[in-house]
């Protein structure tokens, strides 16, 4: 069986969450020996959106593509950067409104297969306005996959149901479905009896010692005295975790064959 092997981070919060990544990737290259590496960025500078510095930086870790989600266009500097380079390899979610800037999904070919990774926005529970991630998902994948595409989807989404139920909508049209955006990894990582990989949420990578990869006091001043209190990742961190899913896709029917969740935390 000639299989393809897809390593996919979660939500990547700030410099201790590239730190994370850098260090998993200086070991998990070898370990693992994926072909694609993928990760979601929207809380990658600072914990809210991008900069061309932080994406260089997971570029050179060893990142190839690069998914996002409703945080993508909190950094004037990130979305200036989407706007001037059009980079794609970064992708925002393919429903938001195609005047804003950025591509609506990435193509690659890995080992003789074409790929196709799109990300995608929730609408349950999210303040975004957004068109269907069903409806976009379709006409994406019935646009610009062949017979021989692997697709490969980010949900950033809020809901576990609505995560569930995109595993449902796109099942046969797809070889793997990751969620994001909650920061908390799920134990729930299975392969469909149509062969698509799938996990609710990946986590997060950064400040194991935080929340959801925010500065704990922060987090407390906000949700418990309801004070106004802008969240930012913790100025240091004594430990950092990198969370991701390694799956392998049959290149042939496409089917996920393997899913698993893989962490490593260090001391910093």
């Amino acid at each position: 069986m000639n299989t393809l092997r897809v390593l996919y981070f979660g939500d990547v919060v700030g410099r201790h969450g590239r730190l994370a990544v850098t260090k998993a990737l200086q070991e998990w290259k070898e370990e693992l020996a994926p072909d694609l590496i993928c990760a979601n960025v929207e809380n990658l500078a600072h914990g809210f959106g991008i900069t061309e510095s932080t994406i260089r930086e997971l570029e050179a870790a060893g990142v190839h593509i690069m998914t996002s989600g409703n945080h993508i266009y909190d950094n004037d500097a990130g979305v200036q950067f989407l706007r001037d380079k059009n980079p794609k390899n970064v992708i925002k979610p393919a429903n938001y409104h195609e005047s804003t800037p950025g591509a609506r999904f990435a193509t690659r070919t890995v080992k003789g297969a074409p790929v196709l990774v799109v990300n995608l926005l929730g609408q349950t529970f999210m303040p975004e306005e957004v068109a269907s991630p069903f409806e976009t998902v379709k006409d994406i994948v019935d646009t610009f996959a062949s017979s021989e595409t692997i697709v490969i989807i980010d949900l950033h989404a809020e809901a576990t149901g609505e995560k569930y139920a995109m595993k449902y909508f796109i099942e046969g049209k797809a070889s793997l479905l990751v969620g994001t955006h909650t920061h908390i990894v799920t134990a729930d990582e299975h392969i469909s009896t149509g062969g698509l990989g799938f996990i609710c949420d990946i986590g997060f990578s950064g400040a194991a010692d935080s929340s959801l990869g925010m500065d704990a006091q922060r987090v407390l001043h906000k949700v418990v005295y309801n004070q106004p209190v802008h969240l930012e990742p913790p100025q240091e961190a004594s430990r950092i975790v990198a969370r991701a899913v390694v799956c392998d896709i049959d290149i042939a029917t496409k089917k996920a064959v393997r899913i698993a969740r893989v962490d490593r935390t260090y001391n910093v």
